[in-house]
């Protein structure tokens, strides 16, 4: 490997095929009783993914699910998940190994080896800016709805260019976010809101009567 090379390959991997997993605590109270979430990075697409957990024993849960979503066990190619080897991580092991991922240890804190360690402070200040657009004196969003800004932020973030494929391959914005160049599919993001939009649902009139409510 030449001198201040990528330690990956991306262009050449498949999506999904190489992705990293840490945990995140929070420092404060947050709404729903999960004081932590699971973050999974794939270093080929740069997409996030977020399980909410309520302790660490929830870690394979976490990755079960999001195995489950992307069908990261049903795919033609090898598909390995990278971990530090702290003892929580032993669930996340399990989980993967069960399903026919691999399992790749790591020791705490290799950057190089790990992106999931730097990526994690780069989702951080998303999340933080994404919810401080929210926060209102007397509004209705504070900090405990972080696991839901963190939620919109990895939504948001999947549809929106990534500069290292842009770059590289010369296409538009669009043509290679995360969501293309792990789906194939162009993201369609007509109908997106800014995180703490007031949502509102049709309610049928004789319901809304029945309720004595607006």
């Amino acid at each position: 490997m030449e001198k201040d090379q990528p330690r990956y390959d991306l262009l050449s991997m498949p999506p999904w095929s190489l992705f990293f997993a840490d945990d995140i605590t929070f420092g404060h109270k947050v709404k729903g009783g999960r004081p932590r979430m699971l973050l999974v990075y794939d270093c080929v697409t740069a997409g996030y993914r977020v399980k909410h957990e309520k302790s660490k024993a929830d870690h394979g849960t976490a990755l079960d699910d999001v195995i489950t979503e992307e069908g990261l066990d049903k795919r033609p190619y090898k598909v390995t998940v990278g971990s530090d080897n702290c003892g929580s991580m032993v669930h996340l092991k399990e989980a993967a190994l069960a399903r026919g991922i691999d399992h790749w240890p790591l020791p705490p804190y290799v950057y190089k080896l790990n992106p999931v360690e730097g990526a994690i402070r780069h989702f951080k200040e998303m999340v933080t800016c994404t919810l401080m657009g929210a926060v209102a004196p007397g509004g209705a969003i504070t900090e405990e709805h972080a696991p839901w800004a963190a939620d919109y932020v990895a939504w948001m973030h999947e549809r929106y260019s990534s500069e290292r494929f842009q770059g590289a391959l010369d296409k538009t914005e669009l043509e290679f976010s995360p969501w293309r160049l792990n789906t194939g599919k162009s993201a369609d993001i007509r109908r997106v809101v800014p995180f703490g939009t007031p949502g509102y649902a049709f309610i049928d009139p004789k319901l809304r009567a029945k309720r004595g409510a607006p």
